[in-house]
């Protein structure tokens, strides 16, 4: 640009001087011609004197400069030439000056003389003897003139166009400086650097000021740009779902780290299409059915041994794509949803079932007795059953409820302080009848330990412990509740000698509804939530459960409460 600059001001001082030159040379010969013709003019008056006074031609082309004297006659022939020959010479009568000479009247004209073939101004005056005298001083015009003076002009045009190219090379640098330096920093990308412009051209400095301001404009949009693309990037990097992007052939133009984790992509770089991620010829029929017809789908797909939910859908506009036919899939591990909602169905199956069994045998016992035909010793009997089943189906809804508020977080939360050996006394006291009746011998051991805990919780949970101890057991056999404390933790533990739980079973036990020996539970009662209450209280309460069984030997179930309750805390442990 300085090049440009510098060469096109040097053109124009060029031009300028080569403009003046001419005009200066057109003002010397129109002075030149002005001075010739005014001393034309006066020295013809005093040549004219001097041949008056006496005759004598030769005297008067010493005493003057003129280039050509020449002497007409009355009748227009030539009488005298100082540089051609008269008898040459055509009849003069007819010039112009001539002409006018006649009529008493110094004039002076120009024009090329016919005789030499050269252009000069001629001044001519009328004699007293008729006759016309007449001067002559060659003039060339303009190109004479420009030719007398062009050493001069070339001199000037010479110093002039050194000083001009100095000027043209300081003014442009002067120009260009600001100019250059902001594109440097631009080329560098020192957006921050840039400083405003002082040069001494104001138009200059706001073309700079103007284009900093624009470029810092720049700056901070792609600085806000590339923060919102951090954001995205941060959000899709973290996403625990996985989420592709697809373009209209669907090629991946994005695909984020828990999509990849999820089909097992761990090749370099990115997979471009949908053909290199397994098991996904099912979105790939969504993916054509979302970009030609713009349907959204939402479908499971089991892979990896997980439950995927995918969900395809159109991306409209043409912010993501040319074609704006962008389609996204995003894709959600349901696992555990799935595994929650196949629980809540096979347990509305289980509580349908064992709500089934005593209203069916309720129902029948209500029939036999609206019959009439039973005794009276069989009616008290029916009584005594039907009493039996509808305590039963009490004590289902009743567990059904404790579970419900356990795991809605519903239960009632009045801690207070609970001396862990008197809840174990109170619940082995309530099991005596039963345990009685199966030969099965309750005993408690442990000091007085102390635990902040809602007494119903403490107690469901040591009841259902010790219940299932004593219904499983063997006649003659023993339950042992004990509690004690440890640095870190109160231990309750619930030990009998009762028939034990298989191996291949002991991990399934705190399953609702889950019975080892379906005959055994049926004969001693029960509702199969007894295990999961306990599993429930102990998930609220932060503990862990340790699970110690051997058929026919007996089993023991160790809970540990921690003192610092940490939330949301469960594990269990089989041996």
């Amino acid at each position: 640009m300085k090049k440009k600059v510098f060469l096109w001001l040097l053109g124009v001082i060029a031009a300028v001087l080569a403009v003046c030159s001419l005009l200066v040379g057109v003002a010397f010969s129109i002075r030149e011609k002005q001075e010739t013709v005014e001393y034309l003019q006066i020295i013809t008056l005093k040549a004219a004197q001097v041949y008056e006074e006496t005759g004598d031609l030769s005297l008067i082309v010493r005493l003057t400069d003129a280039d050509r004297v020449t002497l007409i006659g009355e009748g227009g022939a030539v009488v005298f030439d100082s540089v051609a020959d008269p008898k040459e010479m055509e009849n003069h009568g007819d010039r112009q000056e001539v002409r006018v000479a006649q009529e008493g009247l110094v004039f002076v004209a120009e024009r090329r003389s016919e005789t030499l073939s050269t252009k000069q101004i001629y001044s001519a005056t009328r004699l007293s003897d008729g006759s016309v005298l007449r001067l002559a001083k060659n003039f060339g015009g303009l190109g004479e003139n420009l030719g007398l003076i062009m050493p001069a002009i070339a001199a000037s045009a010479l110093i002039t166009l050194v000083v001009s190219v100095v000027i043209a090379r300081t003014f442009s640098e002067s120009i260009v400086r600001p100019l250059e330096h902001t594109a440097e920093k631009l080329a560098q990308g020192s957006f921050a650097s840039l400083a405003e412009s002082s040069s001494s051209y104001y138009e200059i400095d706001r073309i700079v000021y103007d284009i900093n301001k624009l470029v810092r404009e720049i700056a901070r949009s792609k600085e806000d740009l590339q923060r919102e693309k951090d954001k995205i990037q941060f959000i899709l990097a973290k996403m625990a779902e996985g989420f592709i992007l697809l373009d209209g052939d669907g090629n991946i133009t994005l695909i984020n780290d828990s999509a990849k984790e999820i089909f097992g992509w761990n090749a370099y770089g990115d997979p471009e299409t949908l053909d290199l991620l397994r098991g996904s010829e099912k979105i790939s029929g969504a993916v054509t059915e979302a970009a030609s017809r713009g349907t959204s789908s939402i479908f499971d797909l089991e892979l990896g041994g997980k439950t995927y939910s995918v969900h395809v859908a159109r991306v409209f506009g043409s912010t993501l794509s040319e074609e704006g036919r962008s389609v996204s899939v995003l894709i959600i591990d349901v696992t555990a949803e799935r595994q929650s909602q196949k629980m809540r169905s096979e347990f509305f199956s289980n509580a349908s079932h064992e709500l089934k069994t005593p209203v069916t045998s309720i129902l029948g016992f209500a029939e036999m007795l609206d019959s009439g035909l039973l005794s009276e010793e069989d009616r008290k009997n029916t009584y005594t059953r039907i009493k039996t089943e509808t305590r039963r189906i009490a004590e289902l809804i009743s567990d059904i409820l404790t579970i419900s508020e356990l795991e809605g977080g519903r239960m009632p939360e009045d801690e207070e302080t609970v001396v862990l050996s008197e809840v174990a006394r109170d619940v082995a006291e309530m099991l005596k009848p039963t345990a009685e009746a199966l030969g099965v011998t309750v005993s408690v051991k442990g000091g007085e330990v102390r635990y902040r805990v809602s007494r119903r919780k403490i107690h469901d949970l040591i009841r259902n412990l010790a219940e299932n101890a004593v219904k499983y057991n063997k006649k003659g056999g023993t339950v042992e509740i004990s509690t004690y404390s440890t640095a870190n933790d109160v231990v309750i533990e619930v030990s009998d000698t009762g028939i034990g739980i298989p191996e291949k079973a002991q991990s399934r036990i705190f399953e609702r509804f889950y019975r080892v020996d379906q005959g055994r539970s049926r004969s001693v009662g029960g509702t199969g939530l007894g295990l999961a209450i306990v599993k429930h209280i102990t998930l609220s309460l932060g503990g862990e459960i340790l699970l110690e069984s051997r058929e026919n030997v007996g089993t023991k179930i160790t809970v540990k409460l921690s003192y610092k309750k940490p939330a949301e805390k469960y594990s269990t442990h089989a041996k």
